[in-house]
């Protein structure tokens, strides 16, 4: 088992249990403290009892989707000190943009490797203001990134 730098407080939100709890075993062999949630209401309700340092989330979600549970969030009173993650099959340049503008810090095109989500905890990139950075392999890839935008393989979860 390897431990992590710094012991995070994660919230994993999927619709699909088996990804979220994969995600969530990854986490914790990590070492970090997790929740998982399975819709937006549940995910509302962890943010305020569990109070996570990170949000990892999906957007394709049923009923209320990740775009609407990120908005929620931006306008609660534990934004501030909440890095909110879009993990998602989705990877047009219009879901990068609809991340964007309902708060994301970061959006995540899965698949994402265990390297690059270890690096990301231990050492969250500063919070995006302009564009919503992505991730490949690095937490600093450049929007340029074959996991950016445009990506026609990109399946929707």
């Amino acid at each position: 088992m390897a431990f992590a730098l710094s012991r995070r407080r994660v919230l994993v939100v999927d619709d699909h249990a088996d990804a979220a709890r994969m995600f969530e075993l990854l986490l914790q062999a990590e070492g970090h403290e997790t929740c998982v949630a399975h819709d937006g209401p549940a995910a509302l309700k962890a943010v305020e009892e569990f109070k996570p340092d990170f949000v990892f989330l999906d957007i394709g979600m049923p009923g209320m989707n990740g775009y609407e549970i990120a908005r929620r969030l931006k306008d609660g009173e534990h934004r501030r000190n909440l890095f909110l993650v879009a993990l998602t099959g989705w990877g047009h340049s219009s879901d990068f943009e609809q991340s964007r503008q309902a708060g994301f810090d970061l959006h995540l095109v899965k698949p994402v490797d265990t390297a690059s989500v270890r690096r990301l905890l231990e050492k969250p990139p500063e919070r995006c203001t302009e564009t919503v950075g992505v991730m490949s392999g690095d937490p600093a890839t450049p929007e340029g990134s074959p996991h950016h935008g445009g990506t026609d393989s990109a399946a929707a979860t």
